[in-house]
């Protein structure tokens, strides 16, 4: 589980991430007042989804990112020697108080 909360922790932490996995957005941000969501993978050099996710998110009252939470599953399954019962599924939480617009 990744956590980091302020808009350098977060920007530090997505970079990390994004250095061993490309990201990809693939769906449009929806949003209903000051609520989001939107669909996501991160792929291996090869391009292959390697996990698949979804965004969750609030928006302050300036429109800028305040909270984000994001669930994920590795898009094919571990082999059994590898599986944990007792987490089928990551979660990341990061808040910030000092976010950016996301993008649409």
């Amino acid at each position: 589980m990744l956590e980091a909360e302020g808009h350098a922790a977060i920007s530090e932490m997505v970079a990390g991430v994004q250095a061993k996995f490309p990201f990809r957005r693939r769906s449009g941000v929806d949003t209903h007042h000051d609520q989001l969501r939107f669909a996501w993978d991160l792929v291996n050099p090869e391009g292959t989804v390697v996990v698949a996710g979804i965004d969750i998110g609030a928006l302050a009252s300036d429109g800028r990112l305040r909270r984000i939470t994001g669930s994920s599953a590795r898009s094919r399954p571990r082999p059994r020697h590898e599986r944990r019962p007792d987490h089928p599924f990551t979660s990341t939480h990061v808040t910030s108080t000092h976010g950016r617009r996301p993008s649409p």
